[in-house]
């Protein structure tokens, strides 16, 4: 990991306005939407899909760091996250995620999915055949979560400590194996960190397994990146969002 002196940590990102919030109504009732429009619009749009945890200050780091490269970024709460009513489950997240683009396809032309960790689930469950793949241009995944069977109790002992309401039933999570990312019916991209704290989710064995079942994915593991936490990491995001994601967007744009 690079050193970060304190200037860096109190970095102000320029160009990103304040968030834009809508309610939407989802089957198990509101959720929270939030937009950042940039100062100068140059590219597309990207949909930041926070992991199970909600939207927590790494997550607002991205997007402010993307809008500030001039991106119309989106994110969300999905039920049981947040100020959003319900409890959190696989299948309540995808069906929540359906719903926030398709509104948000009704403003956009073509929108990228910036997915962190176990969010990529929900996209699965959904399949290939859904019509939200009819607006989205490509799908870049950070930090890929290998067996997540095997990190459930891990999984609810942090969202307890991050406020997140589960359901009794989060959906089964055997059948999120490396073969199902298959499913995703677009260009795809991974970006794995190598962090300790990431190798955990997957190591560099895993990811290679991966690998071999996205024929056409771009797959990197750099040394460095940020950690899916409460933490805003402002300079550790600005570097992986201008080493990694940019390059991959710009690859991709509509």
């Amino acid at each position: 990991m690079n050193n970060i002196n304190a200037k860096q940590h109190t970095r102000t990102v320029q160009g990103a306005a304040a968030p834009h919030r809508t309610i939407l109504k989802g089957s198990a009732g509101r959720f929270c939407l939030m937009n950042w429009q940039p100062q100068q619009r140059r590219h597309d749009s990207v949909v930041v899909l926070p992991n199970g945890y909600g939207f927590l200050q790494y997550a607002k780091s991205v997007c402010e760091e993307l809008s500030a490269h001039g991106y119309s970024v989106y994110t969300m709460n999905v039920r049981g996250q947040g100020e959003s009513v319900g409890e959190y489950s696989i299948h309540g997240a995808a069906e929540d995620i359906s719903v926030a683009i398709k509104h948000i396809k009704a403003d956009e032309k073509s929108l990228h999915l910036l997915v962190h960790c176990s969010a990529a689930m929900p996209l699965i469950w959904l399949g290939a055949n859904a019509p939200l793949w009819k607006s989205v241009k490509s799908v870049l995944l950070y930090c890929y979560l290998a067996e997540p069977e095997k990190h459930l109790a891990r999984f609810r002992l942090k969202c307890e400590r991050y406020g997140v309401r589960l359901a009794e039933d989060v959906g089964p999570l055997d059948c999120y194996g490396s073969a199902a990312y298959r499913t995703i019916p677009v260009p795809m991209a991974v970006v794995h960190p190598q962090v300790p704290a990431n190798l955990q989710r997957a190591s560099l064995a895993q990811l290679e397994e991966l690998a071999d079942h996205l024929d056409s994915a771009e797959i990197t593991a750099p040394a460095s990146g940020y950690n899916i936490n409460s933490f805003s990491q402002h300079a550790v995001v600005q570097e992986t969002v201008e080493r990694d994601f940019l390059p991959l967007l710009t690859r991709t744009k509509g």
